[in-house]
C-alpha cells in the first residue's frame, strides 16, 4: 500500500490542508513512514501543476519532471525512513498503545498551551 501513496494523491488533489491529519491516518492504519512522507511530498506532483508545466514547457518536459519528482519524493522518504529507523527516532503513533487505550483529551497542561495559542 505505501508504493501506491504517491499514485493516489496524484489523481485524488485534496489540497495541502488535508494532507497531513490524512497521512496521519494512513500512519495510524500501518503504511509505513516512508509511504506517508512520500504521500505528504507528493503534494508538489498533482494533476494541475501537471498541466501547468505543460503549458510553460511543454508536455515532454513536464512528464520529464514528473519522472524526476516522483522518482526523487519517493528516494528522498526511503531514506529519511531508513535514518530515522537507524536513528531510532521513527515515531510511534499513541506511544504504542491500542487505539482503545489512548487518552485522545485531557485538562493537563497541553489544554492550557492550546489555549494560549
Amino acid at each position: 500500500m505505501a508504493r501506491s501513496c504517491p499514485v493516489a494523491a496524484f489523481f485524488t488533489f485534496i489540497g495541502s490542508i488535508g494532507n497531513i491529519p490524512l497521512a496521519a491516518l494512513l500512519y495510524g492504519h500501518g503504511v509505513s513512514f516512508a509511504g506517508v512522507m512520500a504521500f505528504i511530498f507528493s503534494d508538489l506532483v498533482v494533476l494541475p501543476v501537471l498541466r501547468i508545466n505543460a503549458a510553460y514547457y511543454g508536455w515532454k518536459m513536464s512528464l520529464y519532471i514528473l519522472l524526476l519528482m516522483l522518482s526523487g519524493l519517493v528516494l528522498v522518504s526511503i531514506i529519511l525512513h531508513y535514518a530515522m529507523v537507524w536513528l531510532d527516532v521513527l515515531p510511534q503513533i499513541g506511544g504504542g498503545q491500542a487505539p482503545a487505550e489512548q487518552e485522545f483529551f485531557s485538562f493537563d497542561y497541553r489544554f492550557v498551551l492550546i489555549l494560549q495559542l
